[in-house]
């Protein structure tokens, strides 16, 4: 296995800035908490059903959240009836999470390669609303010739990732023709195993089509989670037709996007435009490539592959940029203007004795910063001896695509932060700061604090300079939500900054414990519920929870975390001669600082802070071992 890593970018948002005015009084509108058995579809089941031979029914995995009581939950759908029996309810025994939703098929009515839709529903009175209460099924009978490898069992293709940044892995493939039309091929990538550290390998089908040249790559499981879902990948032309085409807004067709993917059939290679996402909302795209067994060429190519807004905002274009296995090096650039093809050819021969040209040794995707205007990438592949062996080149027109990061949130003007999760591990001053709140615009009764941890924070020059900060993203936000009765809580939100290369990411106890199941009501008896009283949000002290790495921390120790949305001039004046004393502040966080190191490792100092086997539950309740938490 061979893993290349050349260039890490994250996604990013470029800044828009934005000024927001005090208010002298704000109208909320809290969200009652919701008063259902919480009954969703995991977005781990997978909807798309292929048939085996004479396959009479299959099942489809149900969850929730309240699992005290048994409960009979009523579903509806629009399936063919002639040809599907749907359950009219599912049944869920006390204590149990999940059940299974079994769906009759009379196959003898079913006709091969035709896609038969249609939606399972939950009943609003039990369902979720943060979860998914309609499935969509397809289901399908193909038949299809065995599975056959290429090649002999020493032989291996090689499949090349764009979200891993030019990764690469061996891989076996297989290939079978379909019995109903036999211009159609699959081909099995299997065993993958480089987006889940090789604990569970998963296949990947190609499929072309010889006669039309349309390749496709339908849904698969990576058995990989991020912000704790489960990815799913697929090209993007089968993301338009199938999953949202809304995403792509319009601005490419169907068939433009399948003319995105292709096979050159000479050299056996395929180019994948792939989307990563979640449930329909996809977070990465780009080319992909497989090489299969048995063919010896030399190649390059380069392709767009979006745009990377840095922590500071600065917007560069990404490129992903092929080599085949014969390549040592391959050398690139980016020329003003479009070059034709004869041009390119001089910018390529020049390359070889070009000082500025950058250089990579593996596939891999390359950052460029630019201006508006028109371009012409070239690379170069170059073989040991510095001899080229392949060239190539695109054209393109580039514009900063800068998305505004309010997009779906209003602001409420500026209130007082009394920040008490940083300052209780570090053992440093608790202190009240101005900085943005804004609600959301879908969800009532949820907030955020826009860049807590940004340049209001009094700390954040000391931590800066003392090499304890460093942010992932340009901006950082801390949700949370105001509830009825005056209840409110912090959201689990991840933070993207880091603390001594730790992730970051704040939260409060009651959250986590009722989106792991456990009702409101038991929240508020144990008193880990905040309060929202007079235009102020306060919390218990110990009830939030901080976590640095895989390491679980109490937040406000001190007691004195607040949000207050309406500080009288007393209060605003004792936070504006606090953030003065910023050399009290440094020296505090440089003495803080050693302790930290120190203390952190053997954990006995922090003894009454650490806070041990404690599940960390997303907003689903599915239980996290991952650092990273997120609404």
């Amino acid at each position: 296995m061979k893993l290349n890593k050349i260039l890490s970018i994250a996604c990013g948002l470029a800044i828009v800035a934005g000024l927001s005015a005090c208010t002298d009084e704000t109208t909320y509108s809290p969200a009652a908490p919701e008063n259902t058995d919480g009954v969703y579809f995991p977005t781990s089941v997978d909807p798309d059903i292929y048939l085996m031979e004479n396959q009479t029914e299959f099942t489809l995995t149900i969850a929730r959240e309240n699992t005290a009581e048994a409960i009979t939950v009523p579903l509806a759908s629009n399936a063919d009836a002639a040809l599907f029996t749907v359950p009219a309810s599912v049944n869920f025994a006390a204590g149990e999470a999940s059940a299974e939703v079994t769906v009759g098929v009379d196959f003898s009515a079913i006709e091969a390669n035709k896609p038969y839709e249609f939606a399972i529903k939950v009943s609003p009175d039990y369902a979720t609303s943060y979860g998914i209460a309609t499935l969509g099924v397809t289901v399908q009978y193909s038949p299809w010739s065995d599975w056959e490898r290429i090649g002999e069992n020493s032989d291996y293709g090689t499949y090349t990732y764009s979200i891993m940044l030019g990764a690469s892995e061996p891989s076996p493939v297989y290939i079978r023709q379909s019995l109903t039309d036999q211009s159609i091929y699959q081909y099995m990538v299997k065993d993958l195993t480089l987006m889940n550290n090789s604990d569970s390998p998963y296949n990947l089908i190609i499929e072309y089509n010889k006669a039309t040249k349309v390749v496709t790559v339908p849904v698969v499981y990576a058995n990989y989670m991020t912000q704790y879902n489960e990815v799913l990948r697929c090209s993007d032309g089968y993301h338009y037709n199938e999953i949202n085409p809304r995403y792509f807004g319009g601005s490419l067709t169907p068939e433009q996007l399948l003319s995105m993917n292709s096979f050159d059939e000479e050299n056996g290679l395929f180019s994948l435009y792939m989307a990563y996402f979640i449930n329909a909302g996809c977070f990465g795209d780009g080319y992909e490539y497989l090489q299969l067994p048995g063919y010896t060429h030399e190649e390059v190519n380069v392709t767009l592959n979006g745009q990377y807004i840095t922590p500071s905002g600065e917007s560069q274009q990404v490129f992903n940029i092929m080599m085949s296995e014969g390549i040592s090096e391959t050398l690139y650039k980016v020329y003003d203007g479009k070059a034709d093809e004869a041009q390119a050819e001089a910018y390529a021969n020049g390359l070889l004795d070009d000082e500025n040209a950058s250089r990579i040794s593996a596939s891999s995707n390359v950052a460029v910063t630019l201006e508006d205007g028109d371009y012409t990438i070239v690379v170069a592949g170059i073989n040991s001896t510095g001899e080229m062996l392949a060239w190539n080149y695109l054209t393109f027109d580039y514009s900063s695509n800068a998305v505004d990061p309010n997009e779906g949130w209003t602001s409420l003007g500026d209130v007082l932060y009394g920040e008490d999760y940083i300052a209780g591990l570090y053992g440093i001053e608790v202190t009240n700061y101005v900085i943005e709140a804004q609600s959301n615009d879908e969800t009532a009764g949820l907030y955020r604090l826009v860049d807590p941890y940004g340049e209001a924070w009094p700390f954040q020059s000391a931590f800066l300079s003392q090499g304890l900060l460093e942010y992932t993203a340009a901006h950082n936000y801390l949700e949370f939500m105001l509830l009825g009765g005056d209840y409110a809580l912090v959201v689990n939100t991840e933070m993207n900054f880091s603390l001594e290369g730790d992730p970051v990411a704040m939260g409060s106890i009651a959250y986590n414990n009722i989106a792991g199941g456990k009702p409101l009501q038991d929240q508020i008896d144990a008193g880990l519920m905040g309060k929202f009283e007079n235009n102020v949000m306060t919390m218990p002290v110990k009830s939030l929870i901080q976590w640095l790495g895989a390491q679980g921390y109490y937040g406000n120790i001190n007691g004195g975390f607040q949000i207050n949305f309406a500080p009288d001039e007393e209060e605003e004046e004792e936070a504006a001669y606090s953030m003065k004393n910023l050399k009290k502040f440094a020296s505090a966080v440089r003495k803080a600082s050693v302790n930290r190191i120190d203390v952190r490792r053997a954990a006995e100092a922090r003894k009454s802070m650490v806070i041990d086997n404690k599940t960390w539950f997303d907003y689903r309740g599915n239980k996290i071992s991952a650092v990273k938490i997120t609404l």
